[in-house]
């Protein structure tokens, strides 16, 4: 695995927490898989190739690709998200790549180190400062506020986004709170719910289903579009379902002759009638 692909996976893989790996996989799940681990630690290897890594245990081996758990695979019967592929995820966060970290942390202060040095002159005109970085959270933040509504309601059904959009147009008080790590995170803490965006460079209405949550699989897009339109109200934006006006068909003018005409045979029928 090249250098670039290699950094985003760790990238990756160390945007997830245990809250991160329940989203992905579920609590017992994650029990299972850590347990596992605990067990087979001894006798797991990684195999690295030109796009993805192969993780081997007893008796299964895992496909991690660069964009991590989610895209993986193995050679169980299972499908989804396995606890073969949470262990691997584990063993590589935890384990495989602890020495990349450290490594990186000394190459760092040494490459800090070197740069110091060599910034010593005899001049005492100092460089203009370069701009802060964006923090972290605005790159995310600005990527789910682009989703176009219209998108989240063909996602999550027009029922759904209507009641969550009219919940949070009652004035209704929704307690949350944004994380920017490890992975970009809309916290619901009195529900114990966390929505995550990990990390990508995906953009569009095809980041919907690159969002995780901690909720029941049956509340996902529930949480989802909760989570989306409550950073879009902050914004300023209106987030109320607007219906596709009806065209009302309405028929074109009678001609004087036509209501004459109809005045005749109504005229005429009350006469025969006898009403007349």
């Amino acid at each position: 695995m090249d250098k670039s692909k290699r950094d985003n996976l760790i990238t990756l893989l160390r945007s997830l927490d245990e809250s991160a790996l329940v989203a992905l996989a579920n609590k017992g799940l994650v029990r299972r898989a850590m347990k596992d681990l605990e067990k087979e630690l001894d006798q797991i290897q990684v195999e690295e190739k030109d796009d993805h890594l192969l993780v081997r245990g007893p008796e299964w081996c895992v496909t991690m690709p660069e964009s991590g758990p989610m895209k993986a695979s193995d050679d169980t019967r299972a499908s989804g998200i396995t606890r073969q592929i949470i262990a691997a995820t584990i063993y590589l966060r935890d384990h495989y790549f602890s020495d990349d970290s450290a490594q990186a942390t000394d190459a760092k202060a040494e490459s800090e180190a070197d740069s110091d040095s060599e910034t010593e002159t005899e001049t005492d005109i100092k460089p203009e400062p370069e701009p802060a970085a964006v923090s972290q959270v605005q790159a995310p933040l600005a990527r789910l506020l682009e989703i176009e509504v219209k998108d989240i309601v063909k996602w999550t059904g027009k029922n759904i986004y209507r009641e969550v959009s009219d919940l949070i147009d009652s004035g209704a008080v929704i307690e949350y709170e944004i994380l920017e790590a490890p992975a970009f995170t809309i916290r619901f803490s009195r529900d114990d719910v966390e929505v995550k965006l990990l990390p990508s460079e995906t953009t569009g209405k095809k980041l919907l289903e690159e969002l995780i949550s901690t909720a029941p699989k049956s509340f996902h897009k529930r949480w989802v579009t909760m989570a989306l339109l409550l950073l879009k109200h902050g914004q300023g934006e209106k987030v109320g379902l607007v219906e596709d006006a009806v065209e009302k068909v309405v028929s074109s003018p009678r001609s004087r002759e036509q209501i004459v005409a109809e005045c005749k045979a109504l005229l005429t029928g009350l006469v025969a009638n006898g009403v007349v």
